[in-house]
């Protein structure tokens, strides 16, 4: 069991550095939780409501806006996922994954972006490991820009993402450990779907 914990962790640490795009930053006490209503209302998903079955709940900051909690049943984090993607669609957002970034430029004109493709099912959006799963839904419910022919895709503005992860097994208490991770992103998005269209403005 102590391997598998081991293992959770590096799992943990490795999604945070690869889709924050920075290094995994030390857990700091705030005053500010992801559930807040100002927080919520600042990445623009104030309608988001904690899962109902969720126990042990525990918030901090590490880079990202944490809420960390266990479920009794695994049944209980898919339908909690699921029911945050349906109110996305909704509500009008569209939702995205991310397919790559390019970082280029010098010093004083660093210039970092991030590539998406929309989705349109949970399943577009999940990433299964041996220990866990997690679903990263990136989404805005802002228009799409133009076309920008340099990066082959549309520009997108206010895009935010959360990141639903669980583990796949129960841990030594029975119960199966649940984090939510929110984050602004990246600086520049460009969409890349063929047929990408405008986003109706979310309620």
């Amino acid at each position: 069991m102590k391997k598998i914990m081991c293992a959770l962790a590096v799992l943990l640490a490795a999604a945070l550095f690869s889709f924050s795009g920075c290094s995994p930053q030390k857990a700091t006490k705030i005053d500010k939780n992801l559930f807040d209503d100002d927080i919520l209302e600042a990445y623009n998903i104030p309608w988001l409501q904690k899962p109902d079955d969720a126990i042990n709940e525990r918030q901090y900051f590490d880079g990202h806006y944490t809420y960390e909690a266990n479920f009794q049943e695994y049944d209980d984090y898919t339908e909690y996922y699921t029911s945050v993607f349906t109110q996305f669609q909704e509500k009008g957002y569209s939702l995205f994954r991310e397919t790559g970034y390019d970082s280029h430029g010098e010093l004083w004109s660093h210039y970092t972006c991030g590539f998406l493709e929309s989705i349109e099912n949970p399943n577009e959006a999940l990433l299964e490991h041996s220990y866990m799963v997690n679903y990263n839904v990136y989404y805005t419910p802002s228009p799409l820009g133009n076309y920008d022919t340099e990066h082959d895709g549309y520009t997108a503005d206010n895009i935010r993402y959360l990141i639903f992860m669980c583990s796949k097994e129960r841990s030594e208490n029975g119960l199966f450990t649940f984090y939510l991770y929110l984050a602004a992103g990246r600086e520049h998005y460009y969409v890349q779907t063929a047929d990408a269209a405008s986003a109706s403005a979310a309620v």
